[in-house]
């Protein structure tokens, strides 16, 4: 493998380890992207966060809940009067307060903390999402990560619901059924399957193969690709969407460790995105452009800050001086600007398939 691919692995799957867990929380921005039956599946145009601006921030603190409010709120006094001693974590002046109900259930309880009213009550399997400055709040909505795990037949998956606040009510948005959902989305991916094997089986430099029903192409130029989409480069240069991660990973990293710093080290790892861009545009099975590539490396900088931000300032210092971004700086220093870019275009020598295996 490509030396420069090789150290920007090991920079990631150290990287990875540093983050907190609960760092991916809050990262959905409206869309939900998982796994089922071994085929991804993109659900947008759902309800985000921006577009439910929050309330006005809380002028007070009632001293007690309104236990005319709801009936039953009485019976957990203890919880809800230490959640509205927090204060407000919903809607500007909101506080929702959760306690377990069970196995795999919490009750969630929407407080007004000036007057102590309970607004209402969401029950959940997979908890609730929602923000202080924000007016939307989501029931079992899987961050990305935990939805890639999860098989298409739990039942977790058919009860996604976004609320919001309404005249002091809370108000059912948008109930999603991730079976429909899929049903449609799978009905769309049999035809362009069907479509996509038609047309890459007219290409000179593919063989095709079929064994127990399953599709495999095989690139002359060393990749395979099978009928769920899962690419393998064996071309002995790495795979081409892996070392694009890395490079974006890293120049990312040593933006935030040295937002000022205009070196030779940018100006390489520029240089080997670039490159790698064009090389993806140009060799994609599907239509993919450089302002695609683009968004997502914007994308990654963004949930990569909000990553940061979760840790404490001593531990920001203590990786950008001597953590691994540290060190895979000092890696890439080590080698010539010539050396690198010689690097990055024997990386690229060989046209073929963008794919991400073998990666970490």
């Amino acid at each position: 493998m490509n030396p420069i691919t090789k150290f920007c692995l090991l920079f990631l799957s150290a990287l990875i380890l540093v983050l907190p867990a609960h760092a991916i929380e809050n990262n959905y921005k409206g869309e939900l992207n998982f796994i089922a039956d071994g085929q991804n599946y993109r659900i947008t145009d759902l309800p985000a966060f921006k577009d439910y601006p929050a309330e006005s921030a809380a002028k007070q603190l009632a001293s007690d809940i309104d236990w005319a409010s709801e009936k039953d709120a009485w019976r957990f006094r203890t919880r809800l009067r230490a959640g509205l001693k927090n204060g407000a974590n919903f809607n500007g002046h909101y506080a929702v307060i959760t306690h377990g109900c069970g196995t795999s259930c919490q009750l969630n309880w929407i407080v007004d903390v000036e007057n102590g009213q309970v607004i209402g009550t969401i029950t959940t399997s997979l908890g609730a999402q929602y923000r202080l400055d924000s007016g939307l709040i989501a029931a079992d909505l899987a961050d990305n990560s935990t939805m890639e795990e999860l098989d298409a037949a739990s039942p977790h998956l058919n009860a996604i619901r976004f609320y919001t606040i309404e005249d002091g009510k809370l108000i059912l948005i948008k109930s999603l059924n991730v079976y429909d959902e899929i049903k449609k989305l799978s009905t769309v991916k049999l035809k362009q399957d069907h479509a996509f094997w038609e047309e890459i089986s007219k290409r000179p430099d593919v063989k095709i193969s079929t064994e127990n029903g399953r599709k495999t192409a095989h690139f002359s130029s060393g990749v395979s690709m099978t009928s769920k989409h899962k690419g393998v480069d064996r071309s002995g240069k790495g795979a081409v969407l892996c070392g694009w991660e890395m490079y974006v990973a890293l120049r990312n990293m040593v933006e935030i460790c040295s937002p000022s710093e205009e070196s030779e080290i940018m100006k390489n790892l520029n240089y080997a995105i670039e490159k790698t861009n064009d090389f993806i545009v140009a060799n994609s099975l599907h239509p993919v452009t450089k302002a695609d590539l683009e968004k997502g490396i914007k994308a990654r900088l963004i949930v990569l800050k909000e990553d940061m931000s979760m840790l404490e300032e001593y531990d920001i210092r203590q990786e950008c001086s001597s953590g691994h971004a540290a060190q895979a700086k000092k890696r890439l220093i080590s080698l010539s600007s010539e050396e690198f870019r010689k690097s990055v275009d024997d990386f690229l020598s060989i046209p073929r398939p963008p794919v991400m295996e073998p990666c970490l």
